[in-house]
């Protein structure tokens, strides 16, 4: 079932934000003060706006009551980011996600309304150190401080052996709930499956496992 978001700042990342969505056919209203980041993306995005979102009257006008979700993308303004938070909690958001520019523009958006915070340089330098760390990791994402999801080419020690034969979980740690092999997204995962030269594979697990199973 299609939702409804309204995606306030249209730099790299809520343009981003705002074409993903429409492309998976979302309801998307897109709004910055620019014009210029406006016209970038009109003939793309179905509803789109010049205004200003940290006034009062113009947060009212718009009925961010009526969104499924509001994405506040104004991180490198952080009183603009801060104060259009305030007002779209005030006026009834449903969902707040907002992007903060560091931990304490985070601090500050948790405690005026935000739903959830994302840090997307962040996250982006998180991924980095680790796939320079780690080569063998393709693309990592951080569930919490000590767990993570891993996506990485399978350990050569694994090739030709199956899941239940080397009982990943006892011996390593971690749980294997995918693998991809070569345009193949394998999910029902057996015990008799077999590990290929070539896959990917998705892990699950703690940092400090997942990293030695990394260095296989």
């Amino acid at each position: 079932m299609a939702k409804s978001f309204l995606v306030v700042g249209l730099g790299r990342f809520g343009s981003a934000t705002a074409l993903t969505l429409a492309e998976l056919g979302h309801e998307v209203m897109a709004v910055d003060r620019q014009m210029t980041f406006v016209n970038a993306i009109k003939d793309k995005v179905l509803n789109v706006a010049q205004c200003d979102m940290t006034n009062e009257a113009v947060v009212k006008g718009i009925g961010v009551d009526e969104f499924d979700a509001v994405i506040i993308a104004m991180g490198s303004d952080i009183r603009a980011s801060v104060l259009a938070t305030v007002l779209c909690a005030e006026h009834g958001a449903k969902q707040l996600i907002c992007k903060a520019q560091d931990d304490l523009h985070a601090k500050l958006l948790e405690k005026v309304g935000a739903t959830k915070v994302v840090q997307p340089e962040q996250a982006a330098g998180v991924r980095l150190a680790n796939s320079l760390v780690m080569e063998s990791v393709l693309d990592y994402l951080n569930l919490s401080e000590h767990h993570s999801i891993n996506e990485m080419k399978v350990p050569k020690l694994w090739v030709g052996k199956t899941l239940g034969g080397l009982d990943v979980r006892k011996n390593y740690g971690v749980s294997v709930f995918a693998i991809r092999r070569n345009d193949e997204i394998i999910i029902s995962l057996a015990a008799d499956t077999e590990f290929c030269d070539g896959d990917v594979i998705v892990l699950v697990g703690e940092n400090k496992l997942l990293s030695k199973v990394a260095k296989l």
